[in-house]
């Protein structure tokens, strides 16, 4: 069961042997930019069935590293970022990940899950 099968909440294919950037935007109700400052992320990619933790990606201060890039917490974009190295380790096959949100007072929700797909390309 692919990507393209069944989307729970986002659903992606990242190709095997290249860096990977997907960008997700986030509005507050009144369509203003949600304002990140002294959030954190952690995104975890699993396999499938084993349930086991094949990538655990934190915030990272740049854009050339694999995790969550921030470039502006004010503007309400983050930026997932997997590079090439980490793509081949996580090898062929569809995936499950979810991307937690901390506040400033500790608290932490769920902020996106799904399907992640890697794929060899030609």
């Amino acid at each position: 069961m692919g990507c393209n099968t069944f989307n729970f909440n986002g659903c992606f294919a990242v190709p095997i042997g290249t860096d990977y950037t997907m960008w997700f935007g986030e509005d507050g109700d009144d369509s203003q930019a949600t304002d990140f400052t002294g959030y954190t992320f952690l995104m975890t990619i699993q396999d499938k069935i084993t349930k086991a933790d094949l990538l655990s990606m934190p915030v990272v201060g740049d854009d050339q590293t694999t995790g969550i890039y921030i470039p502006d917490p004010t503007n309400g974009e983050i930026f997932i970022q997997i590079r090439k190295a980490d793509t081949v380790t996580v090898g062929k096959g569809d995936r499950i990940y979810n991307i937690k949100i901390t506040d400033p007072s500790g608290n932490e929700t769920l902020f996106s899950y799904g399907g992640i797909s890697f794929i060899e390309v030609d």
